[in-house]
């Protein structure tokens, strides 16, 4: 019987976005249309491929790519009348015999297990729906207690009294089969779940083809209701997994049949590695350090990942070395030979590297993350390694005019860049394979539109204009601006030639321009003119492949947008929807014309509003951050469970030898729940500072404490 219709009546009532997803999959033509212009995951596990998850991610033929093209899903009949079976990519996902019963078992033998209280569980695929429904049912059970109590009123079906003192939270480790081999569930299971009031279960199924063949066949009418259901690559991915699904909530169960595991092996390697880091620790555990270059660009994107950073909840701090740029400089004073200038460059360079390894020694981070130009070296990153510290590298250059990543690439544990294609090739040629794609963004905290209360007519009158640029005035910008000059245009940044025609519209005397006013200037201006950088072409680059800062940044502020075509603007954003893109500059002038005109002024702005919705829901520093961490914690997860396995152990160990003392308890416990305690282990000092940190009137340990404290310094400098 096809149930297809009946499930989708219920499904376009609960949730429109997977209706229409599924309604898109009936045609061929419209998906393959649809994914063609899906935002950062274009294809169901595009990611595994694009971001390297796994080290044998980046070969072009890998299947993961293709994965709805490959997948093989039947229906199978089993011995009970009207039940169904799957069968995906040769893997039966139920028993033929008894689904049903068989997924009684499995449920209860997995609640059983659980050694908390859970307020959401994850379920890593949908199949028949057998396992969902009696998760549902047992809930339900336990929210009402009723029926579970009557059942265990002889007492048949007590567990063992010693269930929970055996079990393992590591899901690696439980055998359901040694747990419990009976359908009724016992009071034990009900105190750990029945006090909440609402549950929320999230399915992910990996595959729509294996959704759409499911929903054909089993009738799901009467669990739909309760569940919310996403398609990894449709409307969940890797990026924003964590929020949707709720898997980094300690409060979460994550439940997965062993016939899901075995058909889609990557993504659930991949979900249960981050699912299970992040029960071992908050954001706010985890240390990181930036650091950033001398001078440069990147040291403004290195302030939004810092800031990222901190609004995701880590523990961040950041080793700014811009302060030194002025003695950086300041050598050519004593020398004009280029090659001794280069040589004390360089020690000047180890110099502050050094100090990078003396910080690290005295706080050691979780996670080191290097921004491009920044003062590190072969010789310090192996020091960090040797200090058993991770290492990330991003590196927001053009590698074919910045090619110091030869010297670095291999020895950082991540490469991020911005680059894919031909940088890929370059990698591979020097065996390495540490790299990942992980492009620009806009931080919403600094890229924002203006409301109507924020507007100030000054402001607008000195920073707008009908024609803006804000940038440096690189050879190719040069050229081409000349030919806007009978514009209402304003020009914002560095070195541009303040001897040429151009001259009078450069603003602010070639000084630059801050942040705060790039937002103003993005804001104000009807038309924002990007044209990407170049040092060799006349006006336009026409291989050019990466995108700007720029690019992501007007759009965060709402901002009008001409700029030109860039290779990887492809599946990101759509021209004529988010922006505008010019092919020269004839064409530039002629879309210019068309956008000033007064009657065009709607269908600017709607571009503009487009654009704002595109790049604040898919292309934020919170995201990249997201997918890098995620990259990170999946890649090295044995080595970040063994070490805050070990964190709390220890922490578990001083709260163990302090219980007697309930105030000390008390304050090492918050300090463990606010990512307080460093280096594995807990001094007197940090104790000392998070009492400083409150308010309020000193308890006597507190006071005890800052006396004992007071008695070692005396002692130490003596």
């Amino acid at each position: 019987m096809n149930y297809l219709e009946k499930n989708l009546k219920i499904i376009k009532k609960i949730d429109e976005e997977l209706f229409d997803i599924l309604i898109d999959f009936q045609d061929e033509k419209k998906i393959k249309n649809k994914l063609k212009h899906k935002h950062n995951n274009n294809g169901n596990l595009n990611f595994l491929k694009n971001y390297n998850i796994y080290k044998n991610a980046k070969d072009d033929t890998n299947d993961l790519n293709n994965i709805n093209d490959n997948i093989n899903v039947s229906v199978l009949d089993t011995k009970k009348d009207s039940l169904k079976s799957i069968k995906i990519n040769n893997i039966t996902i139920h028993s033929t015999y008894d689904p049903i019963n068989e997924s009684k078992k499995i449920i209860s033998s997995y609640l059983s297990a659980l050694v908390f209280k859970p307020e959401s569980f994850l379920i890593f695929g949908l199949g028949c729906g057998y396992h969902v429904r009696e998760m549902i049912k047992t809930i339900n059970n336990f929210n009402y207690g009723d029926s579970a109590d009557k059942d265990n009123t002889n007492g048949s079906n007590t567990l063992n009294n010693n269930l929970n003192n055996n079990l393992n939270n590591d899901v690696d480790n439980i055998n359901v089969n040694n747990i419990i081999n009976k359908t009724i569930i016992n009071k034990t299971i009900i105190n750990k779940i029945k006090e909440f009031d609402k549950k929320q279960i999230y399915i992910i199924e990996p595959s729509i083809e294996s959704l759409n063949a499911i929903l054909n066949n089993c009738d799901l009418s009467d669990i739909l209701d309760y569940i919310k259901i996403f398609v990894f690559g449709y409307n969940i991915n890797e990026e924003d997994i964590e929020e949707k699904a709720n898997i980094s909530s300690l409060n979460t169960g994550f439940f997965s049949l062993t016939g899901y595991q075995k058909a889609f092996p990557e993504l659930y390697n991949f979900i249960f590695k981050i699912y299970n880091i992040k029960q071992l620790f908050n954001t706010s555990d985890f240390k990181i350090t930036i650091v950033q270059p001398i001078y440069g660009g990147s040291s403004t994107i290195g302030n939004y990942t810092f800031k990222a950073f901190f609004e995701l909840g880590y523990k961040v701090n950041i080793l700014d070395f811009s302060n030194f740029f002025d003695a950086y400089n300041s050598f050519d004073r004593f020398t004009s030979n280029k090659e001794h200038l280069k040589l004390i460059r360089d020690h000047f360079v180890n110099v502050l590297g050094e100090s990078i390894i003396a910080k690290l020694q005295d706080d050691p981070p979780d996670l080191v993350f290097f921004m491009a130009q920044s003062p590190v070296d072969i010789i310090i990153l192996n020091k960090i390694r040797e200090m058993n510290i991770k290492t990330a590298y991003w590196f927001v250059e053009d590698f074919r005019l910045m090619t110091y990543w030869k010297e670095i690439a291999l020895y950082t544990d991540y490469f991020f860049i911005i680059q894919k294609d031909d940088f890929f090739k370059e990698l591979k040629a020097i065996n390495c394979d540490n790299f990942y794609y992980i492009p620009l963004a806009c931080l919403p905290a600094v890229h924002r539109k203006f409301n109507v209360s924020e507007i100030n007519e000054k402001d607008k009158d000195y920073y707008g204009s009908d024609v803006s640029f804000a940038g440096a005035g690189y050879y190719n910008r040069r050229n081409a601006f000349l030919k806007l000059t009978d514009y209402n245009f304003k020009i914002w940044g560095r070195e541009w030639d303040m001897n040429s025609p151009i001259s009078k519209y450069i603003q602010n005397q070639n000084k630059g321009f801050t942040e705060e006013e790039a937002v103003k200037i993005y804001n104000y201006s009807k038309i924002n003119v990007n044209l990407h950088s170049s040092a060799y072409h006349w006006d336009i680059n026409p291989d050019g492949d990466f995108l700007n800062p720029r690019v992501y940044e007007i759009l965060g502020c709402g901002g009008f947008q001409i700029v030109d075509h860039r290779k990887y603007m492809n599946g990101e954003f759509e021209s004529g929807k988010d922006f505008i893109i010019f092919e020269s500059i004839p064409d530039l002038r002629e879309k210019i014309n068309y956008y000033l005109k007064d009657e065009n002024e709607n269908e600017r702005l709607e571009i503009a509003s487009h654009g704002y919705e595109t790049v604040r829901k898919f292309h934020t520093y919170e995201k990249r951050i997201s997918k890098m961490m995620n990259i990170i914690l999946s890649n090295s997860y044995d080595f970040y469970k063994s070490k805050f396995v070990n964190r709390k152990e220890n922490v578990n160990n001083v709260l163990n030898s302090v219980k007697e003392n309930s105030e000390l308890y008390y304050i090492i416990s918050e300090m463990a729940n606010n990512g307080l305690i460093n280096n594995d282990a807990i001094t007197l000092d940090d104790i000392v500072s998070y009492i400083k940190c409150g308010s309020g009137r000193l308890s006597k340990t507190e006071a005890m404490i800052l006396m004992l404290q007071q008695i070692k310094f005396k002692s130490d400098n003596s």
